[in-house]
């Protein structure tokens, strides 16, 4: 039956979108743990920023902030494929974030504290907002 074939592959690509969106969720959930009550989680990476990135220069400062992004943008998506709501807690965000950080790139960045929190943060970002696979 041609229609049974159609609804086999609707129900394939919701499962496949809702897998993203459990995700989504989780990570907003999540949130919460990494986020001072009242504030914003762009006000906090903007505040973990100015504690990581010395730069003095404003350019200096751009293309460090854009760089450690892109490594993290490019390491969650690696990640992403591996996650289920159910695997992303707090304690493998924690992880995730820290394995990034201890990289070479990323240890050329003096404070690691606020660098891992900023990993942790964009992440969660990152994932909270990750598009929807069609």
């Amino acid at each position: 039956d041609p229609m049974s074939v159609l609804d086999n592959e609707e129900g394939e690509k919701k499962s496949k979108k809702s897998r993203h969106e459990a995700l989504a969720d989780k990570a907003k959930e999540l949130s919460a743990e990494f986020i001072p009550e009242g504030s914003t989680i762009d006000r906090e990476l903007n505040y973990l920023t100015k504690q990581w990135n010395r730069m003095i220069s404003k350019e200096a400062y751009n293309n460090l902030t854009e760089d450690v992004n892109s490594l993290i943008r490019d390491y969650t998506r690696r990640v992403c494929n591996t996650l289920t709501a159910q695997s992303f807690t707090k304690e493998r965000i924690e992880n995730l974030a820290d394995a990034l950080v201890r990289t070479p790139n990323m240890q050329k960045i003096q404070d690691q504290k606020a660098l891992t929190d900023y990993v942790q943060l964009y992440m969660i970002r990152l994932v909270s907002n990750s598009p929807k696979k069609s």
